[in-house]
This record gives C-alpha cells, structure tokens and sequence, in this order.
C-alpha cells in the first residue's frame, strides 16, 4: 500500500501535467485561431497582416511584429487608393483576458504599446 504522501505527490504531479498540457493546447489554438479573429471575421474596412506573433497565456501577453494595415477596397480595386495605410514595427498587448478570446473571439485588454 502507498503511502499517503506519496500518494499527494503523484496527485500533485497529474495536477501539474494536466495544467501544462491544458496551457500548450489553449496556446495552440489560440495560435491558430487569432489569425482567423484579426482577418476572416474582421468586420473593419481594413486587411491586418503580421510577419511574427507570439502568444504568451502565462503573462497574458501577446506581441506582433511587422504589422500592415491596408483597406480592404484597396485589394479589389487596384485605383482605389482611399484610407488609411499603417506599417507598424511591433504591437504588444499586456494583460489580455483569456475566456473572451476562448468562448466570445473578443480581445480585451489592459493595456495595449505600439511602437
């Protein structure tokens, strides 16, 4: 029979396992799923794009480099040269809520830097 301490830690350790492997697949999906967020279900008149974007759910921080900003008319009409065009060297976005990006494909935050 086992011993009841060890028995906590072999708890403890699934506890943790299970955590770890909850946070890679949570930041897989939300990997996956913000670009889908940012560009297909964009309700704005503007195209994003991005080159890097790291996802960080420990710090609740996410971080985009090389970031252009183009109007959606711009792509269909090749004339059309109206609104606004940004290039933006890297956005950070601190303090995110988790559960409105997982179940509303919100992006709400605290704190947002742009460089």
């Amino acid at each position: 029979m086992l011993k009841w301490y060890l028995k906590v830690f072999i708890g403890i350790c699934t506890f943790l396992l299970l955590v770890i492997v909850l946070n890679i697949g949570i930041n897989l999906w939300i990997t996956f799923q913000l670009p889908k967020i940012i560009n297909r279900e964009n309700d704005s008149a503007y195209f994003i794009t991005y080159k890097n974007i790291d996802i960080s759910l420990l710090h609740t921080t996410i971080k985009a480099d090389a970031i252009v900003i183009i109007p959606k008319a711009a792509l269909k009409d090749s004339r059309n040269k109206s609104g606004i065009y940004a290039k933006i060297g890297s956005l950070q976005i601190k303090d995110f809520k988790v559960w409105n990006l997982l179940f509303n494909d919100k992006l709400k935050a605290k704190g947002i830097i742009v460089e």
